[in-house]
């Protein structure tokens, strides 16, 4: 059943093999099986779940939209190579924004890099967007914003 997409089951079926002492032994051939024949999604979170970043990360390199729904628990092994795939979606979605609504999402994805990284970094990075999307005059004003948040948010965090 957890093979079928049950998530619930999955942790049953985890604990029945564990109790049996057979959880270590069916996991490789168990993880193999859900690779292959669930949307690679549901492959992720049970990556998650179960702690193994390299091999999430491994996914996250083929799927390098979802840097942002699993960067936070790569972060701490991955750090420089989330902060790059993140840093490109950011380059890549503001090159295709051209709306308020799609500047906010940019803005969006640069607060959860903050959440990942050093906000010096993400500063540089405004500040290269800033220049580079300097005739957008909504971008610049989201923006503007977000650097002051992160400037308030560093602020906040010294005192």
């Amino acid at each position: 059943l957890a093979l079928l997409g049950d998530r619930d089951f999955y942790q049953t079926a985890k604990e029945l093999l564990t109790e049996a002492g057979r959880w270590q032994e069916e996991y490789p051939g168990f993880l193999a099986e859900l690779k292959a024949i669930r949307p690679v999604y549901e492959y992720m979170e049970i990556l998650k779940l179960e702690n193994e970043t390299a091999r999430l990360m491994e996914q996250v390199r083929l799927y390098p939209e979802t840097v942002f729904q699993y960067g936070g628990i790569l972060v701490p092994q991955y750090g420089k190579e989330v902060f790059s795939l993140c840093t490109s979606a950011i380059r890549e979605n503001a090159k295709r924004a051209s709306d308020r609504k799609a500047y906010q999402r940019v803005c969006g994805l640069i607060q959860s890099l903050v959440e990942f990284s050093g906000a010096e970094e993400v500063r540089m990075l405004i500040g290269e967007l800033r220049q580079v999307y300097r005739r957008r005059p909504a971008l610049l004003d989201e923006l503007v914003r977000m650097g002051r948040a992160i400037t308030k948010k560093r602020a906040g965090n010294i005192s």
